[in-house]
């Protein structure tokens, strides 16, 4: 095991070289995406989700040879090091599939189990996010910060229902949710959700049914935390990658209101 300790500014530099040419690579594609399997009941794979990971891959291995890489569309690919790249070439690519222009691109590494930069792009705006580990985190290099709201009923709340063929299980907390929070939104895309935490236009971000992936929101829970928000699962405990569990993200300012409430 490879256990030399990586430039950040370096990993930085390059991170955000590759994600904008994979969003080119998308934007100059939108009109040519064709699906190539479904991924269970719910999930597609599109070609250029296969398209754009296997660019960045390729990028990885050349830069960085002994680093281990964990992507959505071709599972882990095993080096000698304690760095693990983990990609995400569409967030979103059922919006991509029908043209809906909603999606991005999410890119963390992680040394042994800890995120140490992250980066989530959206293509269309050309919203570029990114955080590195103690040093905060940016959108298009001016940093940003979460909201100050402290009450629930003036938050705006992101929420994602990702199981709805069980819908009755959930349906007193979804009704509490709405009863309480002053605006409820569904983007359907976890990573830019929790982008969208970070800068403030969200309070909160609850993800209710199946646990997030963590090629959804490795690089998002990054930028979170870096922003000053909270990050944790129904219990309050801190988020396994490990053993990833419906999460619960806000300001920090309203994390206490939202479990009382879910609970």
């Amino acid at each position: 095991m490879i256990n030399k300790p990586q430039n950040l500014e370096e990993i930085k530099d390059f991170s955000l070289k590759i994600v904008k040419e994979a969003g080119d690579i998308l934007l100059k594609n939108f009109n040519q995406v064709r699906l190539e399997y479904y991924k269970g009941a719910q999930d597609v794979c599109t070609n250029l989700d296969i398209k754009v990971e296997d660019f960045i891959i390729k990028k990885i291995q050349k830069k960085y040879p002994d680093h281990n890489i964990l992507s959505e569309e071709r599972a882990k690919i095993n080096g000698a090091s304690n760095y693990t790249w983990v990609i995400d070439p569409i967030d979103g690519s059922k919006h991509y599939l029908r043209g809906l222009p909603l999606f991005c691109i999410s890119l963390a590494l992680l040394q042994n189990k800890d995120i140490v930069f992250g980066v989530v792009l959206n293509p269309v705006s050309g919203e570029l996010f990114f955080a590195q580990n103690g040093k905060g985190a940016f959108l298009n290099n001016k940093k940003i910060e979460v909201s100050q709201e402290n009450k629930i009923k003036n938050s705006f709340l992101c929420l994602d229902v990702s199981n709805f063929s069980n819908f009755e299980k959930y349906q007193k907390q979804i009704k509490k949710i709405f009863e309480n929070f002053y605006r409820v939104r569904i983007l359907g895309i976890g990573s830019l959700s929790l982008c969208y935490l970070a800068k403030g236009a969200f309070d909160a971000y609850l993800n209710i049914g199946k646990a997030p992936k963590i090629f959804d929101i490795a690089a998002a829970l990054l930028i979170v935390k870096e922003a000053g928000g909270k990050i944790s699962d129904y219990n309050g405990e801190k988020i396994s990658l490990d053993n990833l569990k419906p999460i619960v993200a806000s300001n920090n300012n309203i994390q206490s209101q939202i479990l009382n409430l879910i609970n």
